[in-house]
């Protein structure tokens, strides 16, 4: 008797539409998550190579800057073109001295001081200020320049040249409008690093490097380089006018030239902008701009602290954000953090 054969019974309908279903579901979740990473790469791989190419610019303009440069709101900090006017009034972007004669063997009842550019290599291979006194007190005023309330250093480097065994004394002083509120001097043969960081009020601020009259009726010179006054740290974000500058060494022909930062609003992030700041004439482009970059800042590492010990001889922090302004998910910004050492004093 040949047997009747046998069908397919509802539990095993059952488990095969279970198993159905689930790799359904599997394939299902593969394919979502596929079009999830498709649509994250389409996102990211443009915000990744814009920082890549702002990490790039940025790294290359920094690490060819004069450190003394960056963030330095006074003209001229290392005296490489000594940009000294004489006169009684400030002149803007320049040093101001009093009347002076060059001749430093004019009597002395008729002489408080000179100025001279020593172009010799003194202090890392670079130009420098002299100041000589004939027993009398003799000044050189920055222009005035405002400062925003935040947190400020002033520094620079001072030797006393000549004058013999003595305690006259030379150094910076920074005053608030025409109110003193720090001086810094030294009466060392050597070179000597003085430095004191300070809270801006919002005002106008004035730096003078001078020679005492405290000592005897001798004459003296004392010497200046890499005067810097200027902020701790900088932070650019589209649109808020604010700028970074500094002397960056030019390619082409070695000379120094000006840098400026600035972030300008583009689409839902912002761009920065890179030009060339000529001593006459308006800012030209320095290359192109930098898209998708929402934040970028620059510090001394270490802060106040190292800033007042070791001047500019340390480096840089740099931290630069590419992605929307207005993101809250960090997820769809891109973040890089630089320790840059500037080569160039």
């Amino acid at each position: 008797m040949t047997p009747r054969a046998r069908g397919i019974t509802l539990v095993e309908v059952i488990i095969a539409s279970a198993v159905f279903a689930i790799l359904m579901a599997g394939i299902g979740m593969v394919i979502k998550n596929f079009a999830l990473g498709a649509r994250i790469l389409a996102r990211d791989t443009p915000l990744q190579h814009d920082l890549d190419f702002a990490i790039h610019v940025i790294e290359k303009d920094l690490l060819s800057s004069s450190r003394n440069s960056v963030m330095n709101l006074l003209p001229d900090p290392g005296f490489e073109t000594l940009l000294v006017a004489t006169g009684t009034a400030p002149l803007s972007g320049r040093w101001v001295a009093d009347p002076y004669r060059m001749d430093p063997l004019t009597p002395r009842n008729n002489t408080i001081g000179h100025i001279t550019a020593d172009f010799r290599l003194v202090r890392n291979r670079s130009r420098a200020m002299v100041l000589t006194s004939f027993g009398a007190e003799y000044a050189v005023n920055g222009p005035p320049l405002f400062l925003p309330a935040g947190e400020y250093a002033l520094g620079g480097w001072v030797a006393r040249q000549m004058g013999g065994s003595h305690n006259r004394r030379g150094g910076l002083r920074l005053l608030e409008v025409n109110t003193l509120i720090e001086e810094l001097d030294t009466n060392n043969t050597s070179w000597e690093w003085l430095a004191q960081a300070f809270s801006s009020t919002g005002n106008n601020y004035r730096v003078t490097l001078f020679v005492s009259d405290q000592g005897p009726d001798i004459v003296t010179s004392f010497i200046f380089d890499d005067v810097y006054l200027g902020p701790l740290s900088q932070t650019l974000t589209p649109g808020d006018g604010e700028t970074v500058e500094f002397l960056r060494v030019n390619p082409a022909n070695g000379s120094l030239q000006r840098i400026r930062y600035q972030l300008l609003p583009w689409n839902n992030s912002g761009r920065m902008v890179r030009s060339i700041v000529p001593a006459v004439g308006p800012p030209v482009s320095a290359g192109a701009d930098i898209k998708n970059v929402r934040l970028f800042s620059v510090g001394w590492l270490g802060g106040a602290a190292s800033m007042t010990t070791e001047g500019t001889n340390q480096p840089l922090s740099v931290r630069i954000e590419c992605g929307p302004v207005a993101a809250a998910d960090l997820k769809t910004v891109r973040t890089m953090d630089l320790t840059i050492f500037p080569l160039t004093p």
